[in-house]
């Protein structure tokens, strides 16, 4: 498969802490996708959530040389940023409701600050047309970026192994992978697809 990514998201500490990992463990199989990586030459983008920490260790330190590419995230949607009116900082996670605070006239004033990520640039510059997604949270960070990426034109992959369990009763984001990514069961028939190509 031409023009591919991975994307690793908030793999971090205070993240991976809180997550349930069900019959499966994540960062074995994040770990095994990045050798694949590895020997296929295929990019890897790593999401890091400001002010959250780094990625954990036993991944990190595993992660590729070369072709490996971390990035400061401010949102949950890792695509866009939030400039601060009142300073040069960029305001973190849209959703927070501190975001008053900042916009206390007419919060809608802030759709105007919003400006793309180093995420973007990165893509572009890589001609990547096709993500591999990975990492914590299936029903937030995961899915919110998974959508921006959609709307953008990008095709994505990934699997049920490839992602923490989420929330119990929240089933509306599986639904959302199998109508809207080319979903899997396991990350053997992900590897599997793009050796097929």
């Amino acid at each position: 498969m031409k023009n591919l990514g991975i994307l690793i998201i908030d793999m971090q500490s205070k993240f991976v802490k809180t997550s349930t990992f069900g019959g499966y463990d994540l960062i074995k199989n994040q770990l095994k996708l990045a050798e694949f990586a590895k020997e296929k030459n295929i990019p890897i983008f790593v999401l890091e959530y400001v002010n959250k920490g780094k990625t954990v260790k036993n991944l990190r330190k595993h992660l590729p040389q070369q072709n490996v590419f971390f990035i400061k995230k401010y949102n949950d949607n890792a695509f866009i940023k939030l400039k601060n009116p009142k300073d040069n900082s960029y305001i973190c996670n849209l959703e927070d409701e501190t975001i008053n605070h900042y916009f206390p006239n007419n919060p809608q004033d802030y759709k105007n600050y919003i400006q793309e990520s180093d995420l973007n640039n990165l893509l572009d510059k890589n001609s990547i047309k096709n993500l591999i997604l990975t990492g914590i949270h299936k029903d937030v960070c995961v899915l919110d970026t998974a959508r921006e990426a959609r709307s953008r034109g990008y095709k994505l992959i990934t699997s049920k192994e490839m992602m923490d369990e989420g929330e119990k009763n929240c089933s509306f984001s599986i639904n959302w992978y199998i109508k809207n990514t080319t979903y899997f069961n396991s990350l053997n028939e992900v590897l599997n697809l793009i050796n097929s190509d």
